[in-house]
């Protein structure tokens, strides 16, 4: 049924179609591979590179709520069911295995420890995001009176006048980033920063892939000799094509034993516009750069152990921690010289900018992430006697936003993550993203730390889930592995 999920909203190659009135303001590079009707319009799909800066750019409204309501329908029904279903049977295996819920089955070999843990995580989030959130939708709404706006706040235009409001208040547009991040650069300056930071060289190699745009490279310790074997491999995916998996995400397709003699393979797979990123897709390339890191850095002695088989509570804790290589002056700068004199200059004053940008807009985005998960939470959760309908336990969550719900539509049809491997796993993303924060605060002021950054890859990335990720439980694991091998 997972595989149904996903292969329903991989293969759905439905478009929408718009006037040439309805497309303006988006940017030509999409219109330019957006296909046409015989009357003219443009035709447009369900991938990010179309999606997401149709929404950020485009001045219809009408237009917007038409796509948004079709981009989060893209599940259809059957999906709806599917959710339902997987949820059923998950409460079921957990009674089986003796546990009240399938949500206390699973926490309990989490980081969180029991369900109500999160539970009481996400109200402390909610409680400190809100306010945030509320501040920043009545700027927004200013800022959409001062521009003689006619119409209203809603979903399907918020990113819209978020990227109107950040261009005036910090003069950032976000398409014409890309012309400092050209995606090639990008990718070669998020090598250069790892192979720096961990001690190691990527070598492209000419071993055959499944797709012309697949690039592979083979992971070796700098100073490594000719003979010696490599850590590993990595593939990067990177670019949309027909067919593709739509989203942002890495793959440890093998792991790492010593104990056989496997040596790990990791892939990236994204849907990147190869002429340049924007500031958040900059984020996003290092995100998953970071889940490969743990992948292909990984040295464990049993697979079981290996790489990114960490708690789910944990796992995004060290792609998040690298996000925040492509956020900082001194490491950008390494990137704006790699491409002089193609693209202009990132000063520390465009780095102030980009980053007081992205923080505006963290209430709301916080609260989203808050109400993804307190709908895993619900879903997993079922009580005794109750008919679980997915989309009616969304309905009733979103319903106590302040956009209340959206008639019409079923996004649970589209929550990809929920059907595959993030099922009560879906609160990890903020929960690990204060780890992330914790951990990053070791380099100081100094990202490019390399004592920081060896021991770090010591104690976390080589290391899997050798130890447990809740320190409280590390002394009950230590006799597991070798004491030469323990972190401080």
């Amino acid at each position: 049924m997972s595989l149904e999920f996903e292969r329903t909203l991989r293969d759905n190659s439905g478009k929408v179609a718009f006037t040439p009135d309805e497309v303006r303001g988006v940017p030509a590079q999409v219109l330019e591979k957006a296909g046409r009707d015989d009357q003219g319009r443009y035709l447009l799909g369900f991938s990010y590179p179309e999606y997401i800066p149709f929404m950020d750019s485009a001045d219809n409204d009408e237009a917007k709520k038409r796509y948004y309501i079709a981009f989060t329908n893209r599940g259809g029904a059957r999906n709806v069911e599917i959710l339902a279903e997987l949820a059923v049977l998950r409460d079921q295996l957990a009674k089986v295995m003796g546990y009240t819920t399938y949500a206390s089955m699973v926490t309990q070999d989490r980081m969180a420890a029991n369900a109500q843990a999160v539970t009481a995580f996400l109200e402390n989030v909610r409680k400190a995001a809100e306010p945030r959130e509320a501040k920043e939708l009545e700027e927004i709404k200013d800022f959409m009176k001062a521009q003689g706006a006619k119409e209203t706040l809603s979903r399907w235009n918020i990113a819209y006048w978020q990227a109107k409001l950040r261009q005036s208040r910090y003069q950032i547009n976000q398409e014409e980033l890309r012309a400092f991040f050209p995606t090639q650069a990008s990718i070669e300056f998020s090598l250069d920063i790892a192979s720096e930071l961990y001690g190691v060289a990527f070598n492209r190699t000419t071993l055959p892939t499944w797709h012309e745009s697949v690039t592979v490279w083979e992971v070796r310790r700098k100073g490594a000799m000719a003979n010696d074997q490599p850590l590993g491999l990595i593939y990067l995916d990177l670019f949309p094509r027909a067919g593709k998996f739509t989203h942002a995400a890495a793959f440890p397709t093998r792991g790492v034993s010593r104990v056989l003699g496997r040596k790990p393979i990791s892939v990236m797979v994204a849907n990147f516009n190869d002429k340049g990123l924007n500031y958040s897709e900059l984020r996003t390339l290092l995100h998953e750069f970071g889940h490969i890191l743990h992948g292909v850095l990984s040295d464990t002695r049993y697979l079981g152990h290996a790489g990114t088989s960490v708690e789910r509570d944990f796992v995004e804790a060290p792609s998040q921690m690298f996000e925040a290589w492509g956020q900082n002056e001194q490491t950008l700068k390494r990137l704006s010289d790699r491409c002089k004199p193609s693209c202009p200059t990132i000063t520390g004053e465009l780095v102030q900018r980009l980053e007081a940008s992205r923080r505006f807009g963290q209430g709301i985005g916080y609260s989203r992430q808050r109400v993804l998960a307190s709908f895993d939470m619900a879903l997993h959760d079922i009580k005794p006697g109750v008919k679980l309908d997915a989309l009616e336990v969304w309905k009733e969550l979103q319903a106590k936003t302040p956009f209340g719900y959206d008639e019409g539509t079923m996004f649970p049809s589209a929550f990809g993550h929920l059907a595959g491997g993030y099922a009560v796993g879906y609160y990890g993303y903020l929960w690990a993203e204060v780890i992330a924060i914790d951990m990053r605060s070791a380099f100081g002021d100094n990202l490019m730390n390399t004592a920081v950054s060896s021991r770090y890859r010591d104690a976390i990335l080589s290391r899997g889930s050798e130890r447990s990720a809740d320190r409280k439980s590390t002394r009950l694991n230590s006799s597991h592995v070798s004491e030469s091998r323990m972190p401080s």
